[in-house]
């Protein structure tokens, strides 16, 4: 039985291309929640606060949650993996 070797990395790379594919995220996956911590409520939030209300998060997979913090317990949420983003207005 003689083989072509292109019919061999044909094979390899249909097999590679099949693992690749399988291995992406689904749409029916749930989504990742993200937590970030705002200092105070202003309009300097606003940004992040329109983006969750728009569903910009949600159309990248992922659920936020705002959650009003003091900036000095947002820095250690954030060391600690409490907080995915920490957001503050120093003077």
């Amino acid at each position: 039985m003689n083989r072509e070797p292109g019919s061999l990395v044909v094979k390899f790379v249909l097999l590679l291309m099949l693992v690749t594919v399988s291995a992406l995220p689904s749409k029916a996956r749930a989504q990742d929640k993200i937590r970030i911590g705002i200092s105070s409520t202003s309009p300097g939030f606003l940004p992040t606060v329109v983006a969750e209300k728009k569903g910009l998060y949600s159309k990248y997979g992922l659920s936020s949650e705002h959650i009003r913090v003091s900036l000095a317990v947002a820095m250690n949420a954030l060391g600690s993996g409490d907080l995915d983003y920490g957001i503050t207005m120093a003077q």
